[in-house]
């Protein structure tokens, strides 16, 4: 999206997007052995109270948009695959929390907007279709087979956790067609807003028009 073009020195609230992915390492990490599952779900939702905390310090500094894509499917990626660890229990409560957490937000800054991606089912919609994209399949990765840089672009991840560069292009192009077609209905719904104005405005003028002819 920004290839070949010019970085701007100076930004504000409405010409710049702040995008934030987290949570999978946080999840992965977690001491599953020493804690119970309760004091778990806790930490990750304080994680998450945290992270607003430095969202509502961009909004203090004149940030208003923000982009934050959700947490894939752990199980499904090559480090996880065949583990007996549901870490995907943990996805589910984390992206929940999250959500939550960006609708309280909006709902009290009401100049703001949060868009959440949904980038679980983007990726399992590559997995899924990788022939489509010409990976060699679903959940192999690059790294560790002896193979040269030429390789990378037949995967989708280039190690157990992390996408390659052509992965990391679709997930762009998709991010940029998802917020032209959010731009896209924003102009929509002002061009009805301006006709509903004109129609209240045209209502108005037979109003008076008819108070003449009595």
């Amino acid at each position: 999206m920004s290839k070949g073009r010019k970085y701007a020195d100076k930004w504000n609230g409405s010409n710049t997007l702040f995008t934030f992915w987290l949570g999978t390492n946080d999840i992965t990490s977690l001491n599953r052995t020493e804690f119970p599952q309760a004091f778990l779900n806790q930490t990750l939702d304080t994680l998450g109270d945290i992270f607003f905390t430095n969202v509502k310090g961009l909004y203090d500094t004149g940030a208003r948009n923000f982009l934050i894509f959700n947490v894939q499917s752990i199980n499904e990626i090559p480090s996880s695959n065949g583990s007996s660890i549901n870490f995907d229990s943990d996805v589910q409560n984390f992206n929940e929390h999250i959500q939550k957490l960006s609708k309280d937000f909006t709902t009290k800054f009401t100049d703001s907007n949060i868009i959440i991606y949904n980038m679980m089912e983007e990726i399992r919609y590559i997995q899924e279709h990788y022939k489509d994209y010409g990976f060699i399949n679903s959940n192999d990765f690059w790294d560790k087979k002896n193979l040269t840089e030429t390789d990378i672009p037949k995967y989708i991840w280039i190690d157990g956790l992390h996408t390659t560069f052509k992965t990391n292009g679709i997930f762009a192009d998709d991010v940029n067609k998802c917020l032209l077609s959010i731009d896209s209905l924003d102009n929509k719904n002002e061009e009805g807003k301006d006709e509903s104005k004109k129609e209240e405005g045209n209502d108005e003028s037979k109003k008076e028009k008819e108070k003449d002819e009595i």
